[in-house]
């Protein structure tokens, strides 16, 4: 159960981009670069400093919300499932 829910956090966090959760981060970046592969997922360098862009992947901030909208409303039989709504905030994301 805990593989999949951790799975479940790591997949999720990194679509949503959710700072300090996601997996998508400057270091992945330049590890991407330093080993020379997935250049579409490196940083891009203005003078001195590495930027990250949001990867194809990731949701913009729009198709965030909509999704987290649709999340909430989601009902499930009893005993399927934790009430989501609970756990879903959409105006923070």
């Amino acid at each position: 159960m805990h593989v999949e829910k951790n799975v479940f956090d790591t997949l999720m966090c990194t679509i949503l981009d959710i700072k300090g959760k996601t997996k998508d981060t400057i270091k992945s970046g330049l590890d991407l670069e330093r080993m020379g592969i997935r250049r579409g997922l490196w940083m891009n360098r203005d003078s001195d400093k590495a930027r990250r862009d949001l990867a194809f992947f990731s949701m913009k901030p729009n198709d965030k919300k909509d999704f987290l909208k649709f999340v909430s409303s989601v009902k499930f039989p009893d005993g399927y499932s934790s009430n989501i709504a609970h756990c879903v905030n959409v105006d923070e994301g």
